[in-house]
């Protein structure tokens, strides 16, 4: 027993008072987090009286709240310009299908570069603007690799994808054919490749 606690009454009386303060701070925690969703579903329920939103919303509501997000890929974070300056830089750039999408050619990102792929080959297709640009049936392509439509003509969202295996040998012959037009195209450049069906990570 150490001098300013003769009985040892004072170090349990300590001991107690380091116990009631952890159960402060958890119940303010507990309290804050409480009130954070009773705001955001008060929130919920007088939009949905007004009419601007629906029940289904309030679970995008909450996961925003009480999800953690998964951390933003670096051409959303450098942005997609600036990225793409910075990787072909570098040489040849191996894009995820997640690094590719930005550059889609949407009419509200009119500075944006637009890159397209064939069979997994990547093209910068930029200076062609007006024919990919948002509105357009070409659109399609910009941002992803769209290489079944260049034989099928199917510009549609589900049409337009890279899966080639159920072609007949004249389609594919007619798809080889696009991915040399744009590599051996004098305005457009081949800057790399896309991770999927033809090329790895390695």
């Amino acid at each position: 027993i150490s001098p300013d606690q003769p009985d040892g009454k004072k170090g349990k009386e300590s001991v107690a008072e380091q116990g009631g303060g952890e159960k402060s701070v958890g119940f303010w925690v507990m309290f804050a987090g409480l009130s954070l969703l009773g705001g955001a579903i008060l929130t919920f329920l007088i939009l949905w009286a007004l009419g601007d939103m629906n029940p289904s919303d309030l679970y995008g509501v909450l996961d925003q709240l009480f999800v953690t997000p998964e951390p933003q890929h670096p051409v959303y974070q450098m942005g997609p310009n600036k990225w793409l300056a910075e990787q072909r830089s570098k040489g040849e750039i191996l894009f995820t299908k997640e690094a590719l999408e930005p550059f889609n050619a949407s009419k509200a990102k009119k500075n944006r570069s637009i890159v397209l792929c064939v069979l997994g080959s990547c093209f910068d297709v930029t200076a062609g603007r007006d024919f990919y640009e948002e509105g357009n049936d070409y659109n399609c392509f910009a941002g992803k690799d769209g290489s079944r439509s260049f034989v099928t003509g199917d510009f549609s969202k589900a049409g337009c994808r890279e899966d080639v295996l159920d072609l007949t040998v004249e389609q594919l012959l007619g798809v080889e054919h696009w991915r040399k037009f744009y590599h051996d195209h004098k305005v457009y450049e081949y800057i790399g490749k896309v991770i999927g069906k033809y090329y790895d990570a390695e």
